[in-house]
């Protein structure tokens, strides 16, 4: 990531990544209207009731096991409940006493559960699911980013501060693809901006519209992409309306002008990926040698090569 905000600045150019849809919605919404959020270690031990919002948030669940864990330190915690909105119940979460499943899109059911909770008029009536939620005791809303746009998310979050008031309530949220949350942070930290980022100007710019790849692509506006696809080897369809440097894992069958194979953080070299269960980056060995560069070796060579030119002329 470092590398590659290097490179961009060199050549004026614009970073863009593969899960800025899902981070954008998450980080839009705790910058312009606060959020309340736990790590996934603490949801575990405390959580009395696992409120799961849409069906990615139950697969999050369901393809980590994040509440199949018996164990906890906190002996008030006792059986846990569950409430899935808009899908059905993950069937991993141990010591179950209460199940409920509401059918319906999940941002119908959040704006009438938040309504109930608040004693406001609602269109629908949800009496046992908003009597789980005020019986909680420490409750956590489990929700993906991708399958709500920023006021949805928005809504989602006013519901868990609303319910605050009364007991403990908080908040996961499903990773981002291809190590999205590290890639964003480390823009955020280096350039003072998340993702999308752009150094056209001679100095780097936050803007979801300017610098949406997409976009960039379809307008004209850029003639070269850089796919960084070690952790995301598919190419996008907007590759094709431009010359192409795909970075690929070794083997992975790419149609882009040049490709360059390199290897896998935590595969073919050790890296620092963020960790989801923990909220924060782990330093992951390499699993097998291989001798193909780092995504950074390559980016670097890049830069290393256009200063040269440049000295040159």
């Amino acid at each position: 990531m470092k590398a590659a905000l290097r490179l961009a600045q060199q050549v004026g150019g614009a970073l863009d990544h593969v899960s800025n849809a899902h981070i954008a919605v998450e980080l839009r919404v705790a910058s312009e209207a606060g959020a309340m959020t736990t790590t996934v270690a603490e949801a575990v031990n405390r959580a009395d009731l696992i409120v799961v919002a849409g069906p990615g948030a139950r697969a999050f669940v369901e393809d980590r096991k994040l509440f199949a864990k018996a164990s906890t330190p906190y002996g008030w915690r006792g059986k846990r409940s569950v409430l899935a909105l808009g899908c059905e119940a993950p069937t991993t979460v141990s010591e179950c006493e209460t199940t409920r499943a509401i059918a319906g899109d999940p941002l119908d059911l959040l704006r009438e559960l938040k309504a109930e909770v608040g004693n406001k008029p609602s269109a629908a009536t949800h009496q046992t699911a908003v009597q789980m939620l005020k019986d909680a005791r420490f409750g956590v809303v489990v929700v993906d980013p991708n399958d709500f746009d920023r006021f949805g998310f928005e809504l989602m979050m006013a519901l868990v501060k609303e319910l605050n008031e009364t007991t403990r309530f908080t908040s996961i949220s499903a990773p981002a693809a291809a190590h999205g949350r590290g890639a964003n942070l480390v823009s955020l930290w280096t350039t003072g901006g998340r993702l999308r980022v752009g150094f056209g100007r001679g100095y780097p710019e936050q803007d979801d519209w300017r610098f949406n790849g997409e976009r960039l692509a379809e307008s004209g506006e850029a003639d070269l992409l850089i796919w960084v696809g070690a952790l995301a080897p598919d190419l996008p369809a907007y590759a094709s309306k431009l010359t192409t440097i795909a970075l690929v894992p070794p083997g992975t069958k790419a149609t882009a002008d040049v490709v360059i194979e390199v290897g896998v953080p935590g595969v073919h070299h050790a890296g620092s990926l963020t960790d989801a269960i923990r909220d924060g980056f782990s330093f992951v060995e390499a699993g097998e040698t291989d001798v193909h560069p780092t995504v950074a070796d390559v980016l670097d060579a890049f830069s290393a090569a256009l200063a040269t030119r440049k000295g040159a002329a």
